[in-house]
């Protein structure tokens, strides 16, 4: 059995980034679609790291958490973000820290920005594309357009490029994913086509199921009902992985938030599924564009 089916000990965890941890007491990593993925994680400090640390502003420096194998090589990356708040404590001179950090998605959900989208041939994707590749190696992949055409003027008044862009993908009835391991701004639009992997007979679940959503013209409510499988697991699978659990003849469900956590040495994470044809959001717009007057300059005239 490899080291991946084994589960991730604490042991063969790493914390990377402005400074070394001498222990990690707590970590917890909340991924969900829609939603940018967060680290909360806590520990020691050597009397050194500590000190330096004091006073230091490490806002949006990048953190990352790694997986090594028994030679001390990285086997893969489980977050990769930038720190959002750090705290460092010293009580009888022992230092401890408490760390929050985002994925690198969450760059893209800082400046109120706004600008208009006026050629009605332009793909979805090429706007999409274009507009995550102005971040440093930013980049995009959709799944869900098909190249379809804006087909009308496009206006992002006062919204980030992150609540812009989950905006137009409500039109699709889909989400918006950060890919969140990698060391910039990735995302998909629309679910990542996840890998395959099938659950043994043994595996404990619960069944949950959510009625029509009382206000369904909220920003990014779900469109009617659906059902949510829950399982916990000590593999660590990606948001848009299939998980086929032991229902029947077999059940197809899609990863759709995933919150892991370091419990007694291990990386215990709770799943929550959902079948394919469930995950649709109800599309909505802009509440804050409502009623404004824009002002401009006509470039050209079409009889």
């Amino acid at each position: 059995m490899s080291i991946l089916s084994d589960g991730i000990g604490y042991e063969s965890l790493r914390l990377y980034g402005p400074f070394q941890s001498q222990h990690i007491e707590q970590l917890q990593i909340t991924r969900t679609i829609n939603d940018h993925a967060y680290l909360h994680i806590s520990g020691l400090l050597s009397e050194e790291q500590g000190a330096a640390c004091i006073g230091q502003n490490m806002e949006h420096e990048p953190i990352v958490i790694r997986q090594l194998d028994d030679q001390g090589q990285s086997l893969r990356r489980l977050f990769h973000g930038i720190v959002t708040r750090m705290s460092v404590h010293c009580v009888r001179g022992v230092y401890t820290f408490e760390l929050e950090a985002a994925s690198h998605s969450y760059q893209m959900d800082i400046k109120l920005k706004k600008r208009s989208y006026q050629d009605i041939h332009r793909t979805y994707d090429d706007l999409v594309t274009s507009m995550v590749r102005k971040y440093e190696y930013g980049d995009a992949i959709d799944t869900v357009t098909n190249y379809a055409k804006l087909d009308t003027f496009v206006l992002q008044y006062e919204e980030t490029d992150w609540a812009f862009l989950k905006r137009l993908a409500s039109r699709f009835g889909s989400v918006l994913v950060p890919e969140v391991t990698a060391a910039s701004p990735k995302v998909f639009f629309g679910m990542p086509e996840g890998k395959q992997y099938k659950v043994e007979r043994d595996v404990f679940y619960r069944v949950r199921k959510t009625f029509h959503e009382l206000d369904a013209e909220k920003p990014g409510e779900r469109a009617g009902s659906y059902v949510t499988y829950m399982i916990e697991s000590l593999q660590y699978y990606a948001l848009g992985d299939l998980i086929t659990l032991p229902i029947g003849q077999g059940k197809e469900l899609v990863i759709v938030r995933a919150v892991t956590r370091l419990e007694d040495g291990l990386l215990r994470t709770r799943y929550d599924l959902q079948a394919e044809q469930n995950i649709r959001y109800a599309r909505y717009e802009n509440d804050q564009a409502t009623g404004i007057s824009l002002t401009g300059t006509v470039l050209k005239v079409q009889q």
